[in-house]
């Protein structure tokens, strides 16, 4: 639910939950214990330190002026091997390219909802909940008997239509819109048929938007991941597949529960959450930095970086625990993946 919000959480979830990509650890390193949380973040080259863990409690993003002491740290490494690394960074922190623009307030915002399904009453519950006053939800369904969950911050509109048809789209401003969800009707079609209708919705909603820089951000939701490569071709921002991430986290609970508490604060909507923010918050758009850089400019904000998102390199841009050396020219359009409460 909490990817369906936010187009490139879904590939943040999934790497960090899949055994092919970068993994959550806990790591003991008493070399580091009269360091305080913030001075860890910077502590290792190809290390993410995100939280602190210790008799069975776990803390993820800490205040920067917690003692990491005698506990665990939480990290995320490419593999076990990473772990024994030597505290030490190659990259500098540069304080000169930090931003000193705070980031912008969020106004409302206005969310066009196509599709529906059990798992939608969540999605918008998860939608209102981080809207401002004001925003807006307008949903259009096929399928289904949509009885809408009770909304706080988003006045919310239903209609039907056939939301495959190019005309039923067009009847709506797509491109002014600045988020598009596409659900499946997987309560009323087969996961291939319903799959299909996905995929044609995608197209006509890529052909609709173009190529405008400040069109929405498209997430759609997919049932069976053998298509998500063919949703990809609709050059979606966000491709959910249903289920994965829950089936991919109870796998890794299978092999160490006690990562139990490290999922429950990640989900928890009360606990810390991965957004992905402009990166002009961070670092000044056009400079050079290093992540150690990006790292340090999170940590300023009560943050914990995660990750950064190139925005150019659309599909393949999302960078989890890149190494502290790794430089990025920022802009605009460029997002850092940190760990926060709000």
């Amino acid at each position: 639910v909490q990817s369906a919000r936010q187009s490139g959480a879904a590939a943040v979830y999934t790497e960090l939950f899949d055994f092919d990509g970068d993994e959550i650890y806990f790591h003991t390193d008493t070399r580091i214990a009269e360091s305080t949380y913030a001075e860890a973040l910077l502590a290792y080259e190809e290390i993410s330190v995100i939280g602190l863990a210790k008799e069975g409690r776990v803390q993820l993003n800490p205040p920067g002026e917690t003692l990491v002491g005698t506990g665990e740290l939480v990290v995320v490494a490419a593999d076990d091997s990473a772990l024994p690394g030597t505290p030490g960074l190659s990259a500098v922190v540069d304080e000169s390219v930090m931003s000193t623009v705070g980031p912008a307030p969020e106004g409302p915002s206005h969310v066009l909802v196509l599709g529906w399904n059990t798992r939608a009453p969540a999605v918008l519950r998860e939608l209102d909940q981080y809207a401002q006053p004001g925003s807006r939800l307008d949903l259009v369904t096929e399928h289904g008997s949509p009885v809408l969950p009770p909304l706080t911050n988003l006045a919310a509109s239903v209609s039907r239509g056939r939301t495959a048809d190019r005309s039923t789209l067009e009847a709506h401003p797509v491109a002014d819109y600045d988020q598009v969800i596409v659900l499946c009707y997987s309560d009323h079609l087969d996961v291939q048929k319903a799959d299909a209708k996905t995929l044609v919705t995608l197209l006509h909603l890529r052909e609709l938007v173009g190529g405008r820089a400040d069109g929405p951000a498209i997430v759609s939701e997919m049932l069976d991941d053998r298509n998500r490569a063919l949703a990809q071709v609709a050059h979606v921002d966000d491709v959910i597949v249903s289920d994965e991430v829950l089936s991919l986290m109870m796998t890794q609970l299978s092999e160490n529960i006690r990562l139990r508490p490290v999922f429950d604060d990640l989900l928890d909507a009360d606990g810390a959450e991965i957004y992905l923010r402009p990166a002009a918050g961070y670092v000044t758009p056009g400079s050079d930095a290093s992540y150690a850089t990006v790292v340090a400019a999170a940590a300023r904000r009560g943050e914990t970086a995660l990750g950064y998102r190139v925005a150019a390199d659309g599909d393949q841009g999302i960078l989890v625990n890149p190494t502290k050396s790794t430089r990025f020219t920022v802009s605009e359009s460029d997002r850092v993946i940190v760990l926060a409460e709000d």
